[in-house]
């Protein structure tokens, strides 16, 4: 296959992000606004607009030796993100990303089934390999250079007239249903990755803050009366829901083992997010849920190193994989 301007296949590229990677967003929006009346012109400017955009931003980065790996690569990552869009209604944040790269590798096996193959080779693999195989005419730097502007130049004349003729459905999406554009693929992720970069990566060392030097366990009983150590089992459900559990009165027996045991249940007890990367560090943080990041969280101790700084408590830490 051969194609006169890396634009173009930008251009075709953007038609097909739009068009198969996009389910989640566009039932979304649909779910919110409806398809009838001047709701089905509302949503096919919004198809117009994606196609602009994502032409824009490939454009922005376009170069003889930066088009086809750029757009290959983002193939194949958006291939999963829609799978998992598609598949779980999640979205792709910086803590999504985060919770991702700390998965260990039977966790993504449980992952791993016939649809996500389905969408990684339609969307992934068969794409990306037709985009390897093109071949693409390219004009000298200046003509370049020129086709370039003049595609960022309609990219975004486009996207203005779009904007301003539709003015007060924009504005609704915009201020009303922020939620909807985090499902727009590949755009979120790619933004998503970069936001990850800048929560994760710091260029100043960060100093460990102590907290609870000076901590003691308060005993009620003489030292000689206990003949043996106490053990305790703490376990940790960051990602459950407290009222699905029979030992908090749930109608159905969802803990039939555990009610046999002597188990305390703390029902007053809440997470801090829906990722494990992120609520069990802030559950045992000192910080509560809306003061709690990754930063504060690896640069100040936590509850469990009160514990340890008592010297009477010693702690043993078990993932359930």
């Amino acid at each position: 296959m051969k194609i006169s301007s890396q634009y173009k296949l930008i251009f075709f590229t953007s038609i097909f992000f739009t068009l198969f990677y996009n389910f989640s967003f566009f039932k979304n929006i649909i779910n919110v606004y409806g398809f009838e009346g001047f709701n089905k012109i509302y949503i096919i400017s919004t198809i117009i607009l994606l196609i602009s955009l994502f032409t824009l931003f490939f454009t922005l980065f376009a170069s003889k030796y930066t088009t086809k790996a750029i757009l290959i690569l983002t193939l194949f990552i958006s291939s999963f993100t829609a799978y998992f869009m598609d598949s779980y209604n999640v979205v792709i944040d910086s803590e999504m990303i985060r919770n991702s790269l700390q998965t260990n590798l039977d966790e993504s096996l449980d992952l791993f089934n016939l649809k996500l193959i389905v969408y990684v080779f339609f969307l992934g693999i068969i794409p990306s390999f037709i985009i390897l195989k093109t071949k693409i005419t390219y004009n000298s730097t200046k003509i370049e250079i020129y086709k370039k502007f003049q595609t960022i130049f309609f990219s975004l004349t486009i996207i203005g007239l779009i904007l301003f003729s539709f003015t007060k459905f924009y504005t609704s999406f915009f201020r009303e249903h922020k939620p909807l554009r985090y499902s727009v693929n590949p755009i979120y992720w790619i933004y998503s990755v970069g936001n990850y970069i800048n929560k994760t990566i710091d260029s100043k060392p960060l100093d460990l803050k102590q907290i609870g030097t000076d901590a003691k366990v308060v005993e009620n009983y003489k030292h000689e009366e206990i003949e043996k150590p106490e053990l305790i089992i703490m376990v940790l459900g960051e990602a459950s829901r407290a009222d699905r559990f029979s030992l908090n009165g749930y109608e159905k027996e969802t803990n039939p083992l555990l009610k046999n045991e002597e188990v305390v249940s703390f029902s007053n007890i809440s997470s801090c997010g829906t990722s494990t990367a992120h609520s069990v560090p802030c559950m045992f943080s000192i910080f509560d849920r809306t003061q709690y990041d990754y930063k504060k969280g690896i640069s100040t101790q936590n509850v469990l190193d009160v514990l340890k700084n008592t010297k009477d408590v010693e702690i043993l830490w078990r993932d359930n994989n």
